[in-house]
């Protein structure tokens, strides 16, 4: 990893992003690039000078930090848009951002800024929880059979070199009685079995981290063996892969992604396949 893109609002959320995105770019070696947009929607004086003070608190800041800022982008516009822009041209290997502020109709309508951003680049994206205490511990990966969980898995490892990595592999069942949970384990076998074959295949199909210890897929929805996970586990760090095929509609990522976006339960990474 070479370059690492952290996107900042300036609230106490963009704060721990940006300590997080410190911290990795010290621990690899990497280039950091701070960016942050203006709303296009001031008057010129005005976002003029909030420009000015954005990128004086910017260097202030960055010169606390565990590794200095290479460069700084303080541009006006609309938020999504002008920092799609400047992932293009900066060109990161890892975007970082701070959880959103939820604002429940506008999320539902146009989805939330970290949403938008995620479904506008293909790179992988970082949300940061909260400030970071220390290095990552428990990295939890989703498993779907897909590339783009693969590649999130991949990159859990390196970012998190020292982590303890587990896995987790629910399968969707078509009613909701089929699951072991329902009581009627013996209906759900048959599902089971044919998880663990393509499991099995898509393995060894796979590159995937050596200390990545295959799962034991389980017949439930994904929430609910994400919520079990949580429990028994307690990542500090969640891996996942999303499915996206459009820049700016909502409901591409897949609404188990989205919701995790929404509300996560520590740091989450998202790699889009």
């Amino acid at each position: 990893m070479r370059k690492i893109l952290a996107c900042t609002d300036f609230s106490p959320r963009s704060e721990g992003a940006l300590r997080r995105a410190q911290l990795l770019a010290a621990a690899n070696e990497a280039e950091l690039v701070v960016a942050t947009a203006i709303d296009s929607g001031l008057p010129a004086l005005v976002a003029g000078a909030i420009a000015d003070g954005a990128r004086l608190k910017l260097e202030r800041h960055c010169a606390t930090g565990p590794v200095a800022c290479s460069d700084l982008h303080v541009e006006t516009g609309a938020p999504v848009e002008t920092l799609s822009r400047i992932m293009a041209e900066v060109a990161p290997d890892l975007v970082v951002l701070g959880t959103h502020r939820p604002r429940p109709l506008w999320d539902m309508v146009s989805g939330t800024t970290a949403e938008r951003i995620i479904r506008a680049t293909p790179l992988p994206v970082l949300l940061a929880a909260g400030p970071p205490e220390s290095a990552w511990r428990r990295v939890l990966c989703g498993i779907d059979l897909s590339p783009a969980s693969a590649a999130a898995a991949r990159w859990a490892a390196e970012l998190a070199p020292g982590a303890e990595l587990h896995a987790f592999h629910a399968l969707p069942v078509p009613v909701r009685g089929w699951t072991i949970a329902g009581g009627t384990a013996e209906l759900a076998a048959p599902f089971l079995s044919d998880a663990r074959a393509r499991l099995d295949l898509w393995w060894l199909d796979e590159v995937l981290p050596r200390r990545l210890a295959k799962p034991a897929p389980v017949a439930l929805p994904v929430a609910e063996a994400f919520a079990a996970e949580l429990v028994a586990f307690r990542p500090d760090l969640v891996a996942v892969g999303a499915h996206a095929h459009a820049a700016f509609v909502p409901g591409h990522l897949g609404s188990f992604t989205e919701a995790l976006i929404r509300r996560p339960p520590c740091d989450l990474l998202i790699v889009r396949g």
